[in-house]
């Protein structure tokens, strides 16, 4: 599943799905890439797209700063108990899980837990406390039955990261719900998808809210 790209078409309605088209839906890159090259397309030997495909230098933070230079402030970075451990020049600079370019100097490891735009700050900690047992999610979409008190599936929370075996408990009211995994996952930031699986179907997803 590597090349999927369900991930990112979970919140897709039945609507909108039963007029989509997948014409490569049944090959493999390679194919494709095949397939070019007899058709001589130039693209055949183009590199596969990393992350943000659409900004030719693939850097957010450029773009962020320049759309909204106010929300790049230097402030400070923070362990778990609110230690100072050192300055960032602006919270668009990190993202959780992030390890590179923290410019401190601890004697360990030290990756980040959390962004906190609102007091910003970056909150930083060891390699252990970058997994987490549970996660909330809103604006839930679900393809299957709805109604069912809970739910038990495969949780991935990046398009390219590991599915971890869970327990989804849905409030259908207010389209929220609480994820509990059965072991330890790697943390992602509010705002990314947590899409539910099945096998090889989905089965609905939402928007990360929190996790512990």
């Amino acid at each position: 599943r590597d090349q999927d790209q369900s991930y990112f078409l979970y919140a897709l309605g039945q609507e909108q799905l039963c007029r989509a088209l997948f014409p490569l839906g049944d090959r493999s890159k390679g194919e494709v890439r095949e397939i070019a090259r007899r058709l001589g397309l130039p693209v055949a030997e183009k590199p596969a797209s990393q992350d943000i495909c659409f900004l030719p230098d693939r850097d957010y933070r450029s773009l962020i700063i320049e759309r909204c230079p106010q929300c790049v402030q230097p402030g400070e970075i923070v362990d778990t108990a609110g230690r100072v451990l050192g300055r960032h020049a602006g919270t668009p600079a990190y993202t959780v899980g992030q390890r590179r370019g923290l410019g401190i100097a601890a004697g360990v490891p030290l990756y980040v837990l959390r962004v906190d735009p609102t007091h910003n700050r970056v909150i930083v900690g060891r390699r252990e406390q970058t997994f987490c047992r549970q996660m909330w999610v809103e604006k839930l979409h679900w393809m299957a039955e709805m109604g069912l008190p809970r739910v038990h599936c495969l949780v991935k929370t990046r398009h390219r990261g590991a599915e971890t075996t869970a327990e989804v408990r849905p409030n259908w009211s207010n389209r929220t719900a609480h994820i509990r995994f059965l072991r330890p996952h790697p943390i992602s930031a509010p705002g990314q998808a947590a899409v539910f699986y099945d096998g090889e179907m989905v089965l609905g997803g939402g928007v990360i809210t929190d996790y512990a």
